[in-house]
């Protein structure tokens, strides 16, 4: 598997089938150059219908102020600077937060819990929060465990935590298909924006074209959450997590009384591309990343198609010059490459 800037330490290696026993590890090392992490057993791995085998590992890293993998920064609210833990994954940066098969084909299921200190109000993950905060106080300081539900089978790339003191504004919505699930919608950020009403619009839009699309795909959101957070420190535009979408503060908290109307229409088609990934690319993914066009191309499509379906603002004037220079300026580089690379 992966890893990278992470330091590893093995407790133990297992099988179960009809009697469960332990396979010890023989030894392990980093592969610098494929960011691999190496183990040798001392027995062959035998797949069989019905057994299962066990890696029991624990790991630590630092947090780094660098905008990939899991990594630290600040920002400033009422005149005091104050921090955020938040992850940029995409397209092999999981590997720097955790070791992991961390390829978009390899997908499984993930239980999170995370450790903060109880200032930081705003504790998020890609599903919704399991039960009561745990407090407890350790050296003088104030913590809390908060533990998630598990994923549906998922992707590396589109993992992420966020950890700040942030304020959201929410709102409930119900799922038109299935089996009509409550979905929780939330819109967080910088507590000064979201009390100056920069969060309300990406909020009644962002339902709007989830449910949109919901009923566009004919194809339920698969979650009972999904959180827009405005990130100070964020170095994508925006970043489709499953469940816990990153932007600029830019791209999503917008007010009509004091921004451009062209912002609005930035936001706009940066919620709905970032929603649109929510099948395209988390759903249904592509193996490798040079079939990136898949997520890409199907999600700037429709992205149009749920502005105008949600919106009464006229994109095109937003878009079409959008498109055209985008794709012109980029066509022009040396490095220009066909959509799909063999």
């Amino acid at each position: 598997w992966y890893q990278r800037r992470v330091r590893v330490y093995y407790k133990k290696s297992s099988a179960k089938d009809d009697k469960e026993y332990e396979i010890k590890i023989k030894r392990h090392h980093a592969f610098a150059k494929n960011r691999y992490e190496v183990i040798y057993l001392n027995d062959y791995l035998k797949p069989e219908e019905g057994s299962s085998y066990f890696l029991d590992v624990e790991w630590s890293g630092v947090l780094k102020r660098k905008l990939s993998g899991l990594y630290l920064s600040d920002y400033e609210e009422n005149g005091e600077i104050r921090q955020t833990v938040s992850s940029q994954f995409q397209p092999i940066s999981a590997r720097e937060a955790f070791p992991c098969f961390d390829e978009p084909e390899f997908k499984a299921t993930f239980d999170m819990t995370i450790i903060a200190e109880q200032k930081y109000q705003f504790v998020s993950w890609n599903t919704e929060q399991v039960g009561d905060n745990e407090n407890f106080t350790e050296k003088g300081r104030k913590w809390k465990k908060v533990k998630f539900a598990k994923t549906p089978i998922m992707s590396t790339y589109v993992m992420a935590f966020v950890v700040a003191q942030y304020d959201c504004l929410s709102k409930s919505t119900k799922s038109d298909l299935g089996d009509k699930k409550d979905i929780m919608i939330r819109v967080c950020g910088r507590p000064s924006l979201i009390a100056d009403s920069y969060g309300d619009y990406a909020l009644d839009m962002g339902i709007d074209i989830l449910k949109y699309f919901e009923n566009y795909f004919n194809q339920p959101y698969p979650l009972s959450k999904c959180d827009h957070v405005g990130i100070s420190d964020f170095e994508a535009g925006a970043m489709e997590n499953w469940g816990l979408i990153l932007y600029r503060e830019e791209y999503l908290l917008y007010n009509s009384a004091k921004d451009p109307t062209k912002s609005q229409g930035q936001v706009n088609l940066v919620v709905a591309h970032e929603l649109a990934h929510m099948w395209f690319g988390n759903l249904v993914t592509m193996k490798w990343w040079n079939d990136i066009w898949l997520n890409e191309g199907f999600a700037t499509y429709v992205q149009s198609l749920g502005t105008e379906a949600t919106t009464t603002y006229d994109n095109n004037d937003f878009l079409i010059p959008e498109w055209r220079v985008t794709s012109m300026s980029q066509d022009s580089y040396i490095s220009s490459r066909p959509a799909s690379v063999i």
